[in-house]
């Protein structure tokens, strides 16, 4: 084999390396992704865990969750477990302009985007 055919052998299979590297990349980024509808699914139960009398059925997300009777402490409960569980870190003083669970949703789709959010 001639010095130029085993340099294109070894150019083809580094591309074919990075073309596989890249498939595999966009598989773990498509696993760590979250969608809204996740996001407000864990806020959700988290509100049915720490709300008293509360339906999933009544959970509308343009509302407050102090609309639900929660107070303070049902709040920070609430966005603490939801943080945990979707394993998203957010400084408090980012989430004090937050009026409805829509809102809160909205800042962790927008936390984890920015590469807020830790894979497990």
């Amino acid at each position: 084999m001639c010095l130029c055919s085993s340099r294109r052998l070894k150019a083809a299979a580094a591309k074919q390396y990075h073309r596989n590297e890249n498939i595999t990349n966009t598989g773990k980024n498509k696993e760590k992704q979250m969608d809204k509808e996740k996001i407000y699914a864990v806020i959700k139960k988290h509100m049915l865990e720490n709300l008293e009398d509360l339906n999933e059925s009544d959970i509308d997300p343009q509302k407050s969750m102090k609309d639900f009777g929660a107070n303070s402490l049902d709040i920070i409960e609430v966005v603490s477990c939801s943080m945990r569980e979707l394993n998203i870190k957010i400084p408090r003083s980012e989430l004090a302009d937050i009026n409805t669970i829509d809102e809160l949703a909205d800042k962790f789709m927008t936390n984890a985007s920015a590469g807020g959010i830790n894979a497990k």
